[in-house]
């Protein structure tokens, strides 16, 4: 006899692809003729732009830019020069997974960079870059019940899920115009400028997705003294996504991306202000939890119960951690004064000692400084932050970075100290799928003849009060009541009594 399951139905976007893709760009830039010949690199920057995502059967590319600059001393010892360089790039991802459907977040950060001399009108960029692709599409499970639930003796079990629900995308531009602070003196020249994003407060109101954050911008120029000047500037932003029903206690998880910017001297003050516009795209995730009730197994009191079994892979996120991790190093180095630095992060690495996670950022600071000669220098300092986390082997760890505030670099004793805070966020996931019954077929038991009252036993360690009930097609409840027990656990090589039904 088939038996019949009622479902229910549970919707959420099933990840499909979770792709770290590394890649080098590099590109060659000639000196104009207007600029003077190049004598020494003293620094290199970027900003990563991501201009379009495609999204096909089976692939996803994503395209972008990389805008460069350099920064050199001339041959002749004059004020240092900036060349810019725009490095394009394309991340492809395939994997026959993909829908057409498929839902993309993606990141991107700059690994590392340089430049170096070919000759002194012939300059070479490299830029290595992280990029991290995550694939959502829209899926339905089916859990089943039975339909009378006094057929089968059934153990139930729930698993709280924490899935994503939606996924929505929103570009908008942020503007404004900056004044140096009263002192200093005006701008001759502006030599780079390095953007930085951060996220301050995210919710979700009713079918709106809500968040706060600021554009910090690191700007290096050149003063009508001829002096070289850092200065940093924030511009708060507020912003929300619209989003197609309305939500709850669902968690929003926002990720920003540049797509343009722009920081040019404003023409209303000249030399005092600095007009700013940065294009950006906000991808929005939403995570709820979902409780998916099974049926993890099941038999007959009076027949043989033929199971048919359904296999879920929703790659739940079971655990959330945020840590911050403080990073300080030294590097000999002849440094009289510190003029900028320029940080990078690398992606986090990740190595098991038993069940114990270690975590490695490496990280890589470009510092720009005056030698004890006056000479303007560069310097790479590597340096790293780690934490440890325990994570069960049946379990694998999602880890991101940033940077927290701002790299300080100043110099001490002989050499120059570095120091910066990075945020690591780590999200676990389980491994393993989960097996449900979603039928099955009831099956007449052959003639035993007639049968005791009750079996007396001897309860293994490994054996549960379900497995014994099971193997000889009685309930649990009478098992517990036949022995004058109240809760499911048994000494080790205890004797039971078990009344067969």
């Amino acid at each position: 006899m088939e038996l019949s399951f009622k479902t229910s139905t549970v919707r959420y976007l099933k990840p499909t692809l979770h792709e770290t893709v590394f890649q080098e760009e590099s590109a060659e830039t000639i000196v104009p003729d207007s600029f003077p010949d190049v004598g020494r690199v003293v620094d290199s920057f970027g900003t990563v732009l991501v201009r379009s995502k495609e999204v096909r059967t089976g692939g996803i590319a994503v395209s972008g830019g990389v805008y460069a600059g350099i920064l050199y001393v001339p041959e002749d010892g004059d004020s240092p020069k900036k060349l810019d360089v725009y490095i394009p790039f394309t991340t492809k991802v395939e994997s026959p997974q993909l829908g057409e459907n498929v839902q993309v977040m993606h990141t991107c950060q700059i690994k590392n960079m340089d430049c170096r001399m070919v000759n002194s009108r012939k300059l070479v960029v490299r830029v290595n870059l992280a990029s991290q692709i995550d694939g959502y599409e829209p899926t339905e499970e089916e859990i089943y019940q039975l339909e009378e639930e006094d057929t089968l003796q059934t153990k139930q079990v729930t698993y709280p899920m924490t899935l994503p629900l939606a996924y929505k995308e929103k570009a908008f531009t942020v503007t404004e115009e900056v004044e140096l602070p009263a002192g200093r003196q005006n701008l001759t020249e502006l030599y780079k400028y390095q953007p930085r994003l951060e996220i301050t407060e995210s919710k979700l109101v009713g079918d709106k997705a809500v968040f706060k954050g600021n554009l910090d911008v690191k700007v290096l120029y050149l003063d009508t003294d001829n002096g070289l000047n850092c200065w940093s500037f924030q511009v708060p932003f507020s912003q929300y996504v619209e989003l197609e029903q309305e939500y709850d206690n669902e968690e929003l998880v926002a990720v920003l991306m540049l797509t343009g910017m722009e920081l040019v001297p404003s023409s209303t003050f000249e030399g005092k202000t600095l007009q700013m516009t940065a294009n950006l795209l906000a991808q929005c995730l939403i995570l709820g939890k979902r409780d998916m009730e099974m049926i993890e197994d099941a038999y007959s009191l009076h027949e043989n119960f033929l199971p048919q079994w359904v296999k879920y892979e929703p790659n739940s996120r079971i655990d959330h951690q945020v840590a911050h991790q403080a990073v300080r190093d030294t590097v000999t180095a002849n440094v009289k004064q510190v003029v900028d630095t320029t940080t990078y992060l690398d992606y986090p690495s990740q190595s098991r000692d038993g069940d114990v996670i270690h975590v490695s950022v490496p990280i890589s600071c470009n510092v720009l400084y005056y030698d004890t000669d006056d000479q303007l220098q560069q310097m790479v300092v590597h340096t790293q932050a780690n934490w440890d986390t325990e994570l069960a082997e049946t379990c694998q760890c999602r880890v991101t970075a940033q940077l927290e505030g701002d790299c300080y670099a100043s110099a001490s004793g002989d050499g120059v100290e570095v120091r910066c805070s990075v945020g690591i966020v780590a999200d676990t996931y389980a491994q393993e799928g989960l097996r449900a019954i979603c039928g099955g077929e009831l099956l007449p038991r052959e003639d035993q003849g007639e049968l005791p009252s009750v079996v007396i036993c001897t309860a293994n360690p490994e054996e549960t009060f379900w497995s014994i009930a099971k193997s000889y097609h009685t309930t649990v409840e009478a098992i517990l009541q036949a022995n004058g027990l109240t809760q499911e656990t048994h000494d080790t090589k205890q004797m039971l009594l078990i009344p067969m039904c």
